[in-house]
């Protein structure tokens, strides 16, 4: 009977150790929350974050774009180290114009 580790059978299906998939995770929810909060502001202060969230989205799409190129390459083992090398956390961080 096989049994399977509900904690690292996702991170293992993305190559990542459960650890890093919690960083990547914890990474990709405060890149978000960030931008939740400066759209929120943006609605009463329209002159404030004007491009922030929509930068942000599109730097995202750019992270998710290269992970799935990354995995279907079978030769790269361990995606998420190649990628946050490659790439800082602070590079998707919402910057204020």
């Amino acid at each position: 009977m096989k049994t399977t580790n509900i904690f690292t059978e996702h991170p293992k299906e993305v190559r990542m150790s459960y650890l890093q998939h919690a960083r990547f995770a914890l990474m990709l929810s405060g890149t978000t929350l960030t931008c939740a909060i400066g759209s929120l502001i943006h609605a009463f202060f329209p002159f404030l974050f004007v491009t922030h969230t929509s930068t942000t989205i599109r730097k995202l799409q750019d992270v998710f774009d290269e992970r799935e190129r990354e995995l279907a390459n079978p030769a790269i083992e361990n995606y998420h180290e190649t990628a946050m090398n490659q790439k800082k956390s602070n590079e998707l961080q919402c910057i204020a114009p």
